[in-house]
């Protein structure tokens, strides 16, 4: 049995047609008897018909005795049913009369019960010859009669609807069972389908009618109906899930559902889920008793937040006035985190609170932006700047405004009379002085035009989000950022003993820069040139400040005036120079102040023992040393008025001293042109002297000699070079002579 619209007629309800349409066989085998006997010629008297039957041109008719009138309508003739027209005229064939369908055969007579029509049976009402079809009420029963008007039994469609009749074509309503299968028959007797509720409970019958049972997906939905076909409603536990069916309409949950203020999830397959699960796209948590988790939520050490919603929370989020980063996978996070999305640094503390302000770590520092918490990795306005600053950086934003402004009228052609006031105009002059190319103040207004505003503030971060602390090149100017604080210097700086200059906006100055009225040269770091320059000229010795010139006076605007002059100078390596009355370092040996100085070629000043012209001079800081000894771990020189080393016999104040031709000086025994000296500690001896421990007499000279010697008037004889006669008697051409201890000659 389906709901498909079709009819099905049962065995009972043709068993049924075949009865009536035999006792309608013999009522019409009667009636057309009658009518044909009556039916035959008609009488005329005078001018009248006569009573009975007449036929003439215009069809047949009846003039009833009693009033001698043409019958019209359904008339009783004889036993015999017939049907006139309003003219009186015999009706035949398919005729409606007062709302109700007859057939009339050829002979007139309305037919009754069983016919054959055109080769088609008919049925038509045993005792008013009605032909019935569709429903009909009878003492408030309802009938059923088919096409052909035999009363219908089984299932019949009509108007759209199913109906079920007996086998007396009596229409069911209520239960009803057709060939073993269940239906159910509401108040109207139509078919009942789809969801009905009867008695307090709801079944649901399908389109064909017959009531379902058992597991049922209707318009996506799951149902459950017992095997009497009842909806179940509620929880269901089937052993492995528990399930539930809506208490209103007993369609199973999917999706998430709240009964009681507690929410629960039922996947697809109407399970209620447990655990942890993904649904569209986000993170849930599920109790062991389906109950969906949310707020704070702790597992294997891990912390995780769900929404209101049940949704693990991601990324950043305020819980409570507290901001946290939860990872994609909902885990709250702590220590450095980097967002892959947008390179946004984070760092979570050990409670996963997201840090805010600065941050130490080790040796660097960091800042998070306290209210969406990234590390800055740009300029941060975090200390104020100097008032005396801040009112500079807003005239010289003000001043590029103007330039602006003043370029676009000049490109468009415009006056700068008329879109120019005199304040404007009169700024714009003094502009044209202080923005000169190549002064510090262009180099200031080029950086904030490249950099941007940000760099009025004061401290910054690179791209790795870490404070900048020294020296740091911003598109393509340098700053420097204190070493502790990070907060950039200003004006004039020492820094590692160079000097600096980084005016009101922090941009090194780099050049040739004139600051204050006083023209500076900086190197490409920015560092003050100071000290050794080399010029195309020649090397030169920069100062850090300008110099009074011979006049006395000093001019700072002068470049010259930065050059030492007439003065020695040493590098860092301590290489000596000195600086001609130009300014140039000497590189040729030169007189300063009376002494002899060697410079190299490159400038440097020699200094020791220096060989020059075949003279050896000895070279200190002020040039050669004059009238000095010079000792070394193994040799003595000394140095004359001239600065020359000594070479030969020299006598210095008042002593004689030997030097060799390295100017070495010589000390003990010395064998020169044939005669033998002591130099004693370099000095030449005279007279007496002992010399390990023997006795020596030295001439006038210096000299020793053989023979008779004289010395501070003590007679000495020497019986070979310099070694007297000492404790003896001795005949000396003829005459005899007494020697002492000392060698002191007297005649005996």
């Amino acid at each position: 049995m389906s709901l498909d619209g079709k009819r099905v007629r049962s065995r009972s309800a043709r068993r049924f047609r075949r009865k009536i349409r035999a006792s309608a066989a013999l009522s019409a085998a009667v009636m057309t008897a009658a009518v044909g006997v009556g039916a035959v010629g008609y009488l005329w008297y005078d001018a009248y018909y006569s009573q009975g039957w007449h036929t003439h041109s215009e069809g047949t008719y009846y003039i009833v005795p009693a009033t001698g009138e043409r019958a019209t309508g359904m008339q009783m003739i004889s036993n015999a049913l017939y049907l006139f027209g309003e003219d009186g005229i015999m009706l035949t064939g398919w005729q409606e009369y007062e709302g109700e369908k007859y057939y009339v055969d050829s002979s007139g007579i309305v037919q009754r019960g069983r016919i054959e029509i055109d080769g088609e049976e008919y049925y038509f009402a045993d005792d008013s010859g009605i032909f019935r079809t569709g429903l009909r009420d009878f003492n408030g029963a309802e009938y059923y009669f088919d096409d052909h008007g035999f009363p219908g039994s089984g299932l019949t469609e009509t108007g759209g609807k199913s109906y079920y009749y007996d086998a007396n074509g009596l229409m069911v309503t209520g239960w009803a069972k057709v060939h073993d299968v269940q239906y159910y028959f509401k108040s109207d007797g139509s078919m009942a389908t789809g969801f009905l509720e009867i008695d307090g409970l709801t079944y649901c019958f399908a389109q064909d009618g017959h009531m379902l049972t058992g597991e049922q997906h209707i318009d996506g939905n799951f149902y459950l109906f017992g095997d009497n076909g009842v909806l179940f409603k509620g929880w269901q536990d089937t052993g492995e899930h528990f399930r539930y069916a809506d208490e209103q309409t007993g369609a199973f949950a999917t999706g998430f559902r709240t009964f009681d203020g507690k929410t629960y999830y039922f996947d697809t397959d109407f399970n209620l889920v447990t655990g942890w699960q993904r649904i569209g796209g986000k993170r849930y948590h599920f109790q062991d008793d389906g109950v969906m988790d949310t707020g704070w939520y702790l597992e294997a050490g891990f912390k995780y937040y769900f929404g209101k919603d049940g949704a693990a929370i991601t990324g950043l989020n305020e819980i409570e006035g507290i901001w946290y980063y939860f990872g994609d996978n909902g885990k709250m996070l702590v220590g450095w985190y980097n967002e892959e999305s947008t390179g946004n640094l984070f760092y979570l503390g050990v409670d996963g609170v997201a840090w805010e302000g600065f941050y130490e770590d080790e040796d660097d520092v960091y800042f998070f932006n306290p209210v969406t918490h990234v590390a800055c990795e740009t300029w941060l306005n975090v200390y104020e700047t100097p008032a005396e600053n801040a009112e500079k950086v807003k005239q010289l934003a003000a001043d590029i405004k103007l330039k602006k402004k003043y370029d676009k009228i000049i490109e468009e052609g415009k006056d700068i009379w008329t879109d120019l006031n005199d304040d404007e105009r009169y700024r714009l002059r003094l502009m044209d002085d202080i923005y000169k190319e190549g002064s510090y103040e262009q180099l200031t207004m080029d950086a904030y035009k490249e950099i941007g505003s940000g760099s009025a503030f004061q401290q910054y971060f690179e791209s790795s989000c870490r404070m900048v602390r020294g020296f740091k090149k911003i598109k393509g100017y340098i700053f420097h950022f204190d070493e502790n604080t990070g907060v950039k210097d200003t004006g004039w700086q020492e820094i590692d003993g160079k000097k600096y200059y980084f005016g009101y906006l922090g941009v090194a100055a780099v050049g040739d820069m004139k600051i204050d009225g006083v023209l500076y040269s900086f190197d490409e770091k920015g560092a003050l040139i100071s000290g050794l320059t080399k010029t195309d000229e020649g090397l030169r010795w920069r100062l850090e400040e300008p110099a009074a010139f011979d006049d006395g006076w000093v001019y700072p605007d002068n470049p010259e005036s930065f050059f030492l002059r007439n003065s020695f100078m040493d590098d860092e390596e301590g290489n000596r120079y000195y600086f001609d009355g130009r300014g140039y370092a000497v590189t040729e040996p030169t007189f300063i102040d009376g002494k002899l100085c060697i410079f190299s070629s490159s400038g440097k000043m020699k200094t020791g023992f220096v060989k020059y012209e075949g003279d050896l001079y000895y070279m200190t800081e002020t040039g050669a040393e004059q009238k000095q000894w010079v000792s070394t771990e193994e040799d003595t020189y000394y140095f004359g008025s001239d600065g020359r080393a000594a070479e030969g016999w020299t006598r210095i104040e008042g002593v004689d001293y030997y030097f060799t031709e390295k100017h070495t000086m010589k000390t003990g025994w010395l064998r020169l042109d044939g005669k033998s000296y002591f130099l004693n500690s370099g000095a030449l001896v005279r007279g007496p002297i002992f010399i390990d421990d023997r006795l020596y007499v030295f001439s006038e000279d210096g000299s020793a000699q053989k023979g008779w010697v004289i010395w501070n008037n003590v007679v000495y004889y020497c019986t070979a070079e310099g070694i007297p006669a000492v404790s003896t008697t001795m005949i000396i051409d003829g005459r005899k002579y007494s020697f002492t201890a000392y060698g002191g000659a007297y005649e005996i």
